[in-house]
């Protein structure tokens, strides 16, 4: 292999800014067209090392210059070519490592990509390809009508992206106040109504499914063979199995959210500290000292909680990292699945940690993970994915399920995969707002609060017919709030009859004398202690 050598002492030459060159041994300078004008003269492949910078036309030994590599190249792009395209714009590149248009060539051929039309289409519907090495060192050196050209695209996807970002953050607002209402375990389904009331079918040997004398449930949560419900009174129920003591919460109090898995279910009170039943093999019930949380995410053998300053807190099963959230900071919303915990920053960024981790994806609204592969999926805040296959439309939503997954569109309706044995048919669904995936079965809410269900039906966990949440998605937050507003009325009106009476009751109390009179004391007593307890419940 050639080299450019130094004509006073035959040392090597090193390329500087500017187009200069410098000999290392003396330190003789050389101009750029000096350099260029030896290039041409030296047959075979030359050896230049720095940031060499040369202007006109390079020949190679056999008379062909870069320009008339770059059009055998587009021809072999407009030929489909690919092998021969990226053949032609390495030895490009290898002669010129600033050569925008060698690395745009290359990204082209590398993504089977035949001319500027394919380009333009590939940036406006592939965030992935923003990123791609190629295109960033394109745009790093590209100059001129070539910048400019691109710089156009550019602009025209920013417009698409920023417009799909309203629209989906627009839809996202719209149906969340149905996004709790509907969860389903392997081989359960529940929903919760409006009114409070509680609905379920499927799998019932262990009682999960016998809520029917629930009410005024404002959450509902669900493992394997047990049903959690919370109460607008901050207290919770649970029905089904009592395997690891996972329903042992009559005695928890001040609760405002929980979260549940299949073996363990954790309380998140509204003083900020956190109570927590069931199996706790791996430490995912140590949370007693936790305190400053106001949301709180579970796996199967991990908890996390957020604090209110965005730092994180999690306890349990760390063997793949799960756990390692010590040094987040600035996060907003956290997610728990089987491997994994999420936390999304307040810029839109998610740090995933667990299986298949540590990643940090930007501009995310929600992330999904499968309960056995220990894979997730990233959603967009444009309704596209961030690391999976894409499907037609925009997402607003998803449900991942233990065998099977949903994908909310924004028009409303849903495509659904999972295990290849099976199909899962939501050709007809329509207008829905909210879904839930449980081991081979989906359920969906309709616009107008009737529950649709497809899958395996072996249970009897798709026997939604007849169920019917809410009367419209466009006045459910106004319910939702009314009938809160109400309950909290009536249990202000209640609070202030007991404190009365217990104000009447002090009163009367000094003034029960007499020998025959302690029975009445005793009565009396009794009842103050019985109100102080009903005042603590509520």
């Amino acid at each position: 292999m050639a080299a450019l050598q130094c004509e006073i002492c035959g040392g090597k030459l090193i390329g500087k800014p500017g187009g200069i060159f410098e000999c290392d041994s003396c330190g003789v300078e050389y101009s750029s067209e000096w350099a260029k004008a030896k290039v041409q003269e030296i047959k075979g492949t030359v050896k230049i090392e720095g940031p060499v910078q040369i202007s006109g036309i390079v020949k190679l030994e056999d008379g062909t210059s870069i320009e008339s590599l770059i059009k055998r190249g587009n021809i072999a792009l407009e030929d489909c070519e690919w092998n021969v395209a990226k053949e032609i714009f390495q030895q490009i590149l290898s002669i010129d490592s600033n050569n925008a248009e060698g690395y745009l060539g290359l990204a082209m051929a590398e993504n089977s990509l035949c001319n500027w039309d394919a380009l333009e289409q590939k940036w406006m519907t592939s965030k992935q390809f923003h990123q791609n090495r190629r295109i960033l060192r394109f745009r790093q050196f590209a100059k001129s009508d070539l910048a400019v050209r691109f710089e156009k695209i550019d602009q025209a996807y920013k417009l698409i992206h920023n417009q799909k970002i309203i629209r989906m953050t627009t839809q996202r607002a719209h149906i969340s106040p149905a996004a709790n209402l509907l969860v389903c375990s392997q081989f359960h389904t529940v929903g919760l109504n409006l009114d409070g009331t509680v609905v379920a079918v499927g799998r019932n040997d262990q009682g999960q499914c016998d809520v029917q004398s629930w009410g005024n449930i404002i959450a509902i949560g669900v493992g394997y063979s047990h049903t959690i419900g919370l109460k607008l009174d901050g207290s919770v129920v649970a029905a089904g199995a009592k395997d690891y003591d996972c329903c042992k919460v009559q005695n928890w109090q001040d609760i405002v959210a929980i979260a549940v898995s299949d073996s363990h279910t954790v309380g998140l009170k509204s003083d900020g500290t956190v109570v927590a039943t069931g199996w706790n093999a791996f430490g995912q019930c140590n949370v007693g000292k936790w305190s400053n949380i106001i949301s709180i995410a579970i796996g199967r053998e991990h908890t996390v909680g957020l604090k209110a300053d965005g730092t994180v807190v999690a306890t349990g099963n760390n063997d793949d990292g799960r756990c390692n959230v010590q040094n987040w900071k600035n996060i907003s919303t956290i997610t728990a699945f089987e491997h994994n915990s999420v936390g999304i920053q307040t810029d839109g960024a998610a740090i995933i940690i667990g299986a298949n981790g540590p990643k940090r994806l930007l501009d995310i609204v929600e992330v999904g993970g499968g309960f056995y592969g220990g894979g997730f999926i990233a959603l967009s805040i444009d309704g596209t994915f961030d690391n999976s296959p894409s499907f037609e439309g925009e997402i607003v939503t998803m449900a991942i399920g233990f065998g099977c997954s949903a994908f909310l569109h924004s028009d409303g309706t849903v495509v659904a995969n999972g295990n290849e044995d099976y199909t899962w048919n939501t050709r007809g669904w329509h207008d829905i707002v909210a879904v839930a995936a449980g081991y081979d079965h989906i359920v969906g809410i309709q616009s107008d609060g009737v529950v649709v269900a497809t899958g395996r039906n072996y249970e009897g966990q798709c026997n939604t017919q007849g169920w019917k949440l809410f009367n419209s998605i466009n006045t459910l937050e106004q319910e939702q709030a009314k009938i809160k507003a109400r309950k909290k009325a009536e249990c202000q009106a209640k609070i202030a009859a007991l404190n009365a009476e217990k104000a009447s009751i002090r009163a009367e109390l000094p003034t029960i004398k007499g020998l025959f009179s302690g029975g009445k004391r005793r009565e009396l007593e009794a009842r103050l202690t019985q109100i102080e307890k009903e005042l603590r419940k509520l």
